[in-house]
């Protein structure tokens, strides 16, 4: 189950409610999400995060 943290301990503002809903999933279902809003869904605990729009460097 994904929960944002108590308003006392919150950095930042809180996680949207539909971004919440995407991350609860992916994270229950053991998905990646792939998305340019990393920012958002790092602050989820366990929630694998991908940015394909960002570009990579290669070897």
């Amino acid at each position: 189950m994904v929960r944002s943290a108590p308003r006392s301990r919150r950095k930042a503002s809180p996680i949207g409610n539909n971004d919440l809903w995407i991350a609860a999933h992916a994270k229950a279902a053991g998905l990646i999400v792939v998305t340019n809003n990393e920012r958002e869904f790092r602050r989820v605990p366990g929630l694998q995060v991908r940015n394909w729009a960002m570009k990579r460097r290669t070897a």
